[in-house]
Formats: C-alpha cells, sequence, structure tokens
C-alpha cells in the first residue's frame, strides 16, 4: 500500500481544514468557557446579593430589639445574639448601626463597647440613604449589592436608626475554582464532539467528493477517458463532477473523431486517386497516341468525347473540393440571382437521362408547380440537386423508377427526389451527410465516388437557409427532401 510523504499530507486539503477547524473549534472552546465562567459567577454573584438583601429586610428587626434590649445594659448578650444572626448569612461580614444624624452607633468589627461621646460619622454622602424609609442598595459594575442599608422602625414607629449590611464576595473565588474546570471540561467535550461531528459531515459532503473529483481529473490527464467520477450530492460539486465527465467525454470524442477523420483520410487519398487516374488515364493514353505521330491513329469525334468526358470529370472533382473549402470558411453564398427550381430540376433530369436509360430506370418530373422562384447560386444548387439525382440513379435497381417532385409547404418550395433502390442501412443513416462517408453498398457494388456528394449538397442547401434531409430502408429505396425559402420570404428577411 503507498501512502503519501508526511511533506504532500501536510499539504492536502484535508489536513488545511483539520487544522484550520480545530484552531476555530479552539477558539470557540476557549469562549465558551469564558462565557460559562463569566455567566456562573455572575449567577452566584446575582444569588448572594439577592440572599443579602432578603437577610436584611429580615434580620433587621431582631437585630435593632436586641440592641435596643442589651446594647447599653448587657454587650456580650447583644453581640450574642449579632453573632447568631450573622452565621445565617456568610455573606453579610460586617454591619452598622447609624442614627439619622450619621453616627455610627455600632460596628460588628469592634471587640467591646465604644464611649458613646466619641462616635465616628458617616460620609456625608450615605446620610441620604440612612435617612430614606425605604431599603437602600449600593452596587458594584456587575450590578450586585455591594451594601444594603435598611431602616428600623420601633414598635411605636420611631426610626432611630437604620442598619447597614456589607455584603462581602470572597466566596465567589472558591465557586470559581471548582466552576472553572468543569466549564473547561463541558467545553472541551463541546469542541471535540462538534469536531467530530463536523470532519465527519464535511468528509462526507465535501473532502471525499473532492478526492473524487482530483482521482477522475487526474484518470483523465493519464488518458484514461473512459473514467467517471461518480457523484451524488446534489450540489455545486455533482456538477463539478458532470463537468469533468463531459469533459472526458468530449475529449474522448475528439480523439475518436481525429482518428476516424484520420482514416477517412487515409481512405479519401486511396479513392481520390482512383477517381483522379482513370479520367487522367484515359487522356495520357489518347495524348500519347496522338504525340506518336502513328498514322494509322487518327484523332475522332469518340476519341475527343472520351477526353471531353475525362477533362470534364477532373473539373468536376476540383469544382467539389473548391466548393467545399470555400462553403466551410464563410457558409455564405456570394453570387445570387434568380432561380427557378422547376427549370432547374428539369436541366438536371435532362442531364441524367441517357445514364437512366441505360440502366432502363423511368427518370421524371412530377410538379403542380409551373414555377418555383428562389433566390440563390445556380451553379451550386446544380451541384446540390445533381449529386442528389445521380445518386438516386447510381444507387438503384435496373428497371426501377426516379421521381423528382416539386412543392410548396407555407413559406418553403420542397424538392423530392424519390428512387426504388437499395436503400440505406439503418446503422449507417447518421453517417449519409458526413464527409467522405461512403456506404458499405458502395464497395459492394463497386460504385465510384468520393464520399462528397451528400456532403457538398448538405453544406450548400445549409447556405441557402434550406435543409436537407431523407427517409430510407434498406432495400427499399429512399426518398431525399429539400427545402428552400422562397423568393418573397429572403425578401422579407432581409
Amino acid at each position: 500500500m503507498h501512502l503519501p510523504s508526511p511533506n504532500i499530507a501536510l499539504k492536502s486539503l484535508k489536513f488545511k481544514f483539520l487544522f484550520l477547524l480545530l484552531a476555530i473549534l479552539g477558539l470557540v472552546a476557549f469562549g465558551l468557557s469564558l462565557v460559562l465562567i463569566s455567566y456562573q459567577n455572575n449567577r452566584q454573584r446575582q444569588a448572594i446579593s439577592n440572599s443579602a438583601v432578603s437577610f436584611a429586610k429580615l434580620s433587621v428587626r431582631p437585630i435593632g430589639n436586641s440592641y435596643d434590649t442589651y446594647f447599653n445594659s448587657g454587650f456580650l448578650k447583644f453581640k450574642e445574639i449579632l453573632d447568631a444572626n450573622l452565621k445565617l448569612d456568610s455573606s453579610i461580614t460586617k454591619i452598622q448601626i447609624i442614627d439619622v444624624n450619621g453616627f455610627i452607633l455600632y460596628d460588628s468589627t469592634q471587640k467591646a463597647q465604644t464611649d458613646t461621646q466619641n462616635q465616628p460619622k458617616v460620609d456625608e454622602s450615605l446620610l441620604p440613604l440612612v435617612t430614606s424609609d425605604k431599603t437602600e442598595i449600593r452596587k458594584d459594575s456587575f450590578h450586585a449589592a455591594t451594601e444594603v442599608i435598611e431602616p428600623y422602625v420601633d414598635d411605636f414607629g420611631a426610626r432611630p436608626y437604620s442598619i447597614r449590611y456589607f455584603v462581602n464576595y470572597d466566596s465567589l473565588q472558591e465557586s470559581l475554582v471548582s466552576t472553572i474546570p468543569l466549564a473547561l471540561g463541558v467545553s472541551l467535550f463541546v469542541a471535540i464532539l462538534s469536531t467530530l461531528l463536523v470532519i465527519f459531515t464535511v468528509d462526507r459532503t465535501i473532502i471525499t467528493p473532492v478526492e473524487k473529483i482530483v482521482e477522475g481529473a487526474k484518470s483523465v490527464s493519464r488518458g484514461n477517458l473512459a473514467f467517471r467520477v461518480e457523484l451524488k450530492t446534489g450540489d455545486e460539486l455533482e456538477n463539478l463532477a458532470s463537468n469533468v465527465n463531459k469533459m472526458a467525454t468530449s475529449l474522448q470524442k475528439n480523439i475518436e473523431d481525429l482518428k476516424e477523420l484520420d482514416k477517412l483520410k487515409d481512405e479519401f487519398i486511396i479513392i481520390a486517386s482512383h477517381n483522379l487516374r482513370t479520367p487522367l488515364t484515359v487522356l495520357k493514353g489518347y495524348v500519347d497516341s496522338l504525340n506518336s505521330k502513328n498514322p494509322a491513329i487518327k484523332p475522332s469525334k469518340e476519341v475527343f468525347n472520351s477526353m471531353a468526358v475525362s477533362v470534364s470529370k477532373l473539373e468536376n472533382l476540383v469544382e467539389e473540393f473548391l466548393s467545399i473549402v470555400s462553403l466551410e470558411s464563410d457558409r455564405k453564398i456570394s453570387s445570387q440571382s434568380h432561380v427557378d427550381l422547376i427549370a432547374l430540376v428539369k436541366q438536371i433530369i435532362s442531364l441524367n437521362s441517357s445514364v437512366a436509360l441505360q440502366k432502363k430506370i423511368v427518370l421524371n418530373l412530377v410538379s403542380e408547380q409551373e414555377a418555383a422562384l428562389i433566390k440563390g447560386d445556380l451553379t451550386k444548387l446544380k451541384v446540390a440537386f445533381n449529386n442528389l439525382v445521380e445518386n438516386a440513379i447510381k444507387f438503384n435497381k435496373e428497371g426501377g423508377s426516379v421521381s423528382v417532385s416539386v412543392g410548396q409547404e407555407k413559406e418553403n418550395f420542397v424538392v423530392s427526389i424519390k428512387d426504388t433502390g437499395i436503400g440505406i442501412p439503418e446503422k449507417e443513416i447518421p453517417l449519409v451527410f458526413k464527409k467522405f462517408h461512403r456506404a458499405t453498398d458502395i464497395l459492394e457494388y463497386n460504385y465510384q465516388g468520393l464520399g462528397l456528394g451528400l456532403y457538398l449538397t448538405r453544406v450548400i442547401i445549409e447556405a441557402h437557409h434550406g435543409k436537407v434531409w431523407f427517409d430510407s430502408k434498406a432495400d427499399l429505396g429512399s426518398t431525399f427532401y429539400v427545402s428552400l425559402p422562397k423568393e418573397e420570404t429572403q425578401k422579407g428577411g432581409e
């Protein structure tokens, strides 16, 4: 098993994500701990504060009564009762009894009864609180009570003094020490649980799909174009995987097309050589015979006709090549004129009648139209329709028929060429209009051709804003259709 090197592992997306996640969750855990500690501290501080206020309200009467009863006649008894009351609330560590003039009558920190002639006095700012007839609370920055001043009212309704309670929060230190480990433990547990959950979720929904896409891209880059990334995440990663698959499919198709094109190129060279060699051989033979100055050989009409036919074939081949190059470069017709499809079809039928007669094929025109005017290049349209009629005769059976009809459909004229020939095998139907395609029947029946006729026809018709299609079944013949816009339609669209 091959393991990635430590350096590569540290640079991996998974490691970077894990490191970033741990850093974030560590900060979150630390912040959560502080929040928990702060919350616990505030909650306990508020509890102590509330307890101190309640204690002050409940204890002011017993303490005040014992002060009136025992302070002057039995200080120790008063001290004993006071200490017993203070033990009821550990947060109250000190009290003062202050009269309405601000003199401190008693301070719980003093050990013995003091001289009443030298009593200290509270700060002037405290006097309004001391003389108030309701509970007064002094608070710290946490809004917790630090002092509670509760007025004492005797049995006769008099209010001779108030009791000042000092609230101490030292007990919070011990509570805080025990709270910190708990808060850290809870935060750490939440952080670990969150980390595991996030890692599991992200690994399944992001990291693993990304790794699959990377592996797919690597496979494609290594030439394995059949590899496909299978993802069903329903998000952008699935779209990315789909695009990687489409890229691989497109590359595979392009490579297959290039191989097919290379194969067609070789076949084209062989076929073109064969088609060029035949007329050239005829011409060369007659030229050599004429140059031999043999008096027995005299130029005749048949000789010149054969030479003319061979030259015509060469011209047609060259014209096909030039037309394809010209139309493929801009897909536009440079020279346009008024063209009557009826007259054009009649001319094509006339040109091919002798060949049809040799194969005993009935070639006729069926049309209810007197004229079918379009705008286009007469020479190129003649090539296109001549290819269709020639094919209908070439691939027909002896004694068959070829029927050419011209009709109209909405804004278009439709020319159909129907034959009773050998038809087109189903597997070759998608390839009919491809460049250099020659059906297997061509090889079987030894038909000549470069495989450019139908391709050139399609390019010419499409350049005239028309379309060409066909219906065919093997051994039952074929019907090719050409649809071209009427001349008035073209004018209306300009």
